[in-house]
């Protein structure tokens, strides 16, 4: 099976971070985690320290890893999973992108005995 990381990018409106991350946590990300394909998960927050200056036009991302040989199936089932699920108005809608990589090359490790 194909791996692959879907990256998320996004923002929310002024004032309403708190309520972002809520509906990410308690509805967003388990309803596309139950979406065919899409196996985990995990939410980030851009750090204060950054290797290079900005700019930096997202706060939030969201990395999902999925598992599909096909994934236009894939797109099709989180976009099913996405217009039934949960809606928020705490998300900058006109600041959101979505990336998709597959590997390109071994995983690598600092520690090669060790396995993620």
């Amino acid at each position: 099976m194909t791996k692959h990381m879907l990256l998320a990018f996004s923002n929310a409106l002024p004032g309403r971070d708190q309520d972002l991350a809520q509906w990410l946590d308690e509805h967003h990300i388990p309803e596309v985690l139950q979406a065919p394909g899409f196996v985990s998960a995990c939410r980030y927050e851009l750090s204060a320290d950054q290797y290079k200056p900005g700019p930096h036009p997202y706060r939030y991302a969201t990395a999902y890893e999925v598992e599909a040989e096909d994934l236009k199936s894939a797109f099709s089932a989180l976009t099913e999973a996405v217009q039934a699920g949960t809606k928020t108005d705490s998300r900058d809608r006109t600041q959101m992108a979505l990336w998709v990589f597959t590997p390109a090359g071994p995983k690598r490790y600092a520690d090669p005995t060790q396995r993620g």
